[in-house]
């Protein structure tokens, strides 16, 4: 643009010469600035560490980014001053501004995997003789949440969600790890779990709500919070019986070194149902309950190898149970 605005001046002033004018008026032509070629380092991506961000933007004036979805007008959001210490999974959305008003924007999504050795963090509960229950944790931004549930009821469908103050219901995203219908007795029996990734600005206080389609009496939800991994790695098929000793599926290979393994044990019609966790296994505070009509529980094993894994856990009374495992890396 810039270059045709000199080239144009050049002409006129050319014309001006050839046509014998005595004194030829130079024209000097004001243009706006119009960013461009909004870039970061290190570009986006997925990375094992802690990274600093920068962004760039040739022509601009100031540069403003947000890390919720959308990039932020000129003067709105956070003004970049300098490299970003990026430590967990976050996208920017920013906007490049001139004084003039002009503008470009763009989005960089970084996954960061910081390595070391994964961590359990806490454990929350909740059972309901109806549609629903709620679980409260207090949660930090690129934590992963990992939820079991467990319906005795007829072909009921299991959902979740989250809210905090921050956001709005639902706060994140849940996916699907392990699903089941049906169990050892032939009655109906659904379960699943659920996990989710808590989003960048989603840090605090969270209530988790677990609900079945299906008022059945016997419904259980166990919720999980671990840090220091950022992908689901592997599942097993579930298995499900009657004796005292449940076990999970055993999971294919492992692809990382360092992973954490969760198990889900549920069953929505077992009196008084105690639990005693497998060797290598770990039930965490608030991770397993009991009850007139529920028994439910959760159990960890951090690894630092790549195997074929597969849960243990030791129940005092024969009832019907289902057994499913999750690893995360």
């Amino acid at each position: 643009m810039l270059k045709r605005l000199f080239l144009a001046g050049l002409l006129l002033v050319s014309a001006a010469l050839v046509l014998g004018t005595a004194d030829p008026q130079i024209l000097i032509v004001a243009t706006s600035k119009i960013p461009n070629t909004l870039a970061s380092s290190p570009g986006a991506g997925s990375y094992g560490s802690t990274q600093s961000v920068t962004f760039t933007a040739n022509n601009s004036d100031t540069i403003w980014y947000a890390t919720s979805v959308g990039s932020p007008a000129c003067g709105a959001g956070t003004q970049y001053t300098g490299a970003i210490s990026t430590a967990s999974t976050t996208t920017y959305y920013v906007t490049a501004c001139s004084a003039s008003g002009n503008a470009i924007t763009g989005s960089f999504a970084y996954t960061i995997s910081a390595g070391g050795t994964p961590t359990f963090n806490q454990a929350g509960q909740c059972n309901t003789g109806g549609y629903s229950c709620t679980i409260a944790l207090t949660v930090t931004a690129g934590h992963i949440i990992w939820a079991g549930m467990s319906s005795h009821g007829s072909a009921a469908t299991l959902s979740i969600a989250d809210a905090r103050t921050s956001c709005s219901s639902p706060c994140d995203t849940w996916a699907t790890a392990n699903t089941f219908l049906g169990d050892a007795t032939g009655t109906t029996n659904n379960s699943q779990t659920f996990y989710t990734t808590v989003s960048a600005s989603g840090s605090g206080a969270t209530t988790i709500t677990c609900t079945t389609s299906d008022n059945t009496n016997y419904f259980v939800c166990n919720a999980v919070d671990i840090s220091g991994v950022t992908t689901l790695d592997k599942t097993a098929g579930y298995v499900n019986g009657t004796s005292t000793t449940p076990v999970t599926g055993t999971t294919a290979t492992t692809t990382a070194a360092n992973e954490i393994l969760l198990c889900f044990f549920g069953n929505g019609n077992a009196p008084s149902n105690g639990w005693t966790q497998g060797t290598n296994w770990t039930i965490p505070t608030n991770g397993s309950q009991t009850g007139s009509y529920y028994s439910s529980a959760v159990e960890y094993q951090v690894v630092s190898s790549t195997g074929s894994y597969q849960g243990t856990i030791t129940t005092v009374l024969s009832y019907p149970w289902i057994g499913m495992i999750s690893t995360f890396k």
